[in-house]
């Protein structure tokens, strides 16, 4: 039998998109593969899509994108003169990370997800070879707001410009990728541009750029050196290496974004300025990085995104739809407005001409038109008002002595994990009733299950500030616990005026004030202070609290969050 196969072609320029054919044509068969053919005359120069479909199968749809050339014309950047903006400006960010791959269908595949916001990965040869003036071009035709990412220098030794001059090699004898001034200038022009994102930075400096370089060398630091120091000393050294690469920046009119993927580092790096974005889906453990990345924010007046990362474990994609939907959900729940997806090719299978919008592109596309609609806030990150108080030295242990991950904090050759450095884990545990591993706090490590993360575990509104945290950041919170190698004479003098108030404190002996290290006599001890007490005990084992287990906070059905007096529950 004979089938017509409806073709449509639209072209580029509006959101909805302009008909300026259609037609029906014979479908001619062979097997199961059907064709058909129209011929099309006489089109502007211009993007189009083409559309086809069969009557009464809509899921059987098929796109093609193609681009009309004047003659002479090779370079698709040509008609971008022809395209009115898909994005209008300000507003949230809803965006995609992706590779800048210059297609007619990858340009329609940014269009049809309804995103505002690239976050692109540039190579050093798309400086020379004209692609990134077309990315400035299009990004500006379209309305998009875009950032650039360094990846390139997480993988590759070393790229060199056309001067001679290696751009891996910064600063202090750390190995990155800074964008030369020029690229920063031309990006900031466009009025579009929203920063710069080192990918991963807290991983590179941990494992001192131990991608690059061989696994089992010394590697390179990446933000500072900081081998040979003491903890706080690295701390510091970290920090004045972020702050000059931030203020870099600053000259020329962006940000730093940090995207990471270990809950390290971060409260040094909103304290140096540095805009937060940590990877949701992952290897996350959910509680770890909200109270980390939500303390951090709060404590420094930190910008914070999220980017939900289809990888895991090295599979992409490594998780469902409805943990992708899951992800969504609770970067909007947490406050976070700038939200990015990785990756592109996730949300939309590009073959040559033709692509499509994948189930996880659905859901975007559902989540942006539907829910986001559907469920306004009131409130922001910024309004974050935890019940639970972590303090804790900043050290950069996230669990590398549960697995293989290099043993260097901050990225020092001589810094390894201590019992110390690994107290907050333990806190985690408890907080959520023993679900999380009190050996690791991210499911690189092996303790946990492969291939079941993100794992949303329930656990009270808490956030995780450090050593330097002061009364104002302490105000509605019930439970304060003090772990970590040190903590601050004005911090502890804080949290004393606080359990005075009514709080209650769980504490080492070695980090609670003399006077109550004094009548805690025995541990575990419990000692009264006005109209609250302290806890003071050997560990935060769950063995070690004795009779004191049910002062924790309740770990609760769901994990939950707090702002503006309102508890908000993570839906799954």
């Amino acid at each position: 039998t004979t089938e017509i196969y409806t073709l449509s072609l639209h072209d580029a320029l509006p959101i909805s998109g302009r008909e300026v054919l259609r037609q029906e044509a014979a479908v001619a068969w062979t097997g199961a593969a059907g064709t058909a053919e129209l011929t099309v005359q006489g089109l502007p120069r211009g993007l189009y899509r083409f559309g086809a479909a069969l009557p009464g199968v809509p899921d059987q749809g098929r796109f093609a994108a193609l681009a009309v050339l004047a003659p002479g014309q090779t370079r698709l950047s040509s008609v971008f003169d022809t395209l009115t903006p898909i994005a209008k400006r300000g507003g949230p960010l809803h965006g995609v990370d992706t590779s800048w791959i210059e297609t007619p269908a990858n340009l329609f595949g940014f269009r049809d997800l309804g995103v505002n916001f690239l976050q692109v990965h540039l190579s050093p040869a798309q400086l020379d070879n004209g692609e990134f003036a077309d990315l400035l071009t299009f990004c500006q035709a379209a309305g998009l707001r875009f950032a650039l990412n360094n990846e390139t220098a997480n993988w590759v030794t070393n790229s060199l410009a056309p001067s001679g001059a290696s751009r891996f090699a910064a600063p202090g004898g750390c190995h990155r990728w800074d964008l030369e001034p020029a690229a920063l200038d031309a990006a900031a022009a466009t009025g579009l541009f929203e920063g710069m994102v080192y990918d991963e930075g807290e991983h590179m400096q941990l494992c001192r750029n131990r991608i690059a370089f061989p696994r089992k060398s010394d590697g390179k630091p990446y933000l500072a050196e900081t081998t040979g120091m003491t903890l706080p000393e690295a701390r510091e050294a970290f920090i004045g290496g972020v702050r000059q690469v931030n203020g870099y920046h600053r000259q020329h009119g962006a940000r730093m974004i940090v995207e990471s993927v270990f809950p390290a580092l971060w409260h040094p790096l909103a304290e140096a300025g540095v805009t937060l974005c940590p990877k949701l889906l992952k290897e996350d453990i959910y509680p770890v990085v909200l109270a980390l990345s939500l303390g951090a924010a709060k404590q420094y007046g930190a910008e914070l995104w999220y980017t939900p990362d289809f990888w895991s474990l090295g599979n992409f994609p490594g998780h469902s739809v409805e943990k992708y939907k899951t992800a969504l959900r609770l970067a909007h729940a947490a406050g976070v407005d700038n939200v990015y997806t990785e990756h592109f090719m996730g949300l939309c299978r590009v073959r040559g001409s033709t692509y499509a919008i994948t189930e996880y592109g659905a859901a975007l596309r559902a989540f942006l038109r539907d829910y986001l609609p559907a469920h306004p806030r009131d409130y922001t990150y910024r309004d974050y008002e935890p019940e639970v108080a972590i303090i804790r030295f900043p050290d950069s242990d996230w669990g590398q002595d549960s697995c293989y991950y290099w043993k260097c904090l901050y990225g020092a050759l001589n810094l390894t994990p201590t019992p110390e450095t690994a107290e907050w884990m333990q806190v985690f545990s408890l907080l959520t009733g023993g679900r999380s591993d009190p050996r690791a706090v991210n499911a690189n490590s092996s303790v946990y299950p492969k291939y079941e993360q993100p794992l949303l575990f329930p656990a009270p509104p808490t956030a995780v500030y450090d050593h330097l945290a002061g009364p104002e950041l302490l105000r509605g919170v019930h439970t304060v616990f003090l772990c970590g190698i040190t903590v601050s004479g004005p911090t502890l003098a804080a949290v004393g005026e606080r359990v005075k108030q009514g709080a209650v404190c769980f504490t080492t002996a070695r980090l609670c004030p003399e006077r109550v290290r004094k009548q805690a006599e025995k541990l575990p001890a419990r000692v009264t202070d006005g109209k609250g007490s302290w806890v003071v005990l050997a560990s935060f084992r769950p063995e070690d609290l004795g009779p004191y287990e049910p002062l924790l906070p309740p770990v609760g059905e769901r994990l939950r969050l707090k702002f503006k007096g309102k508890t908000v529950c993570a839906e799954e």
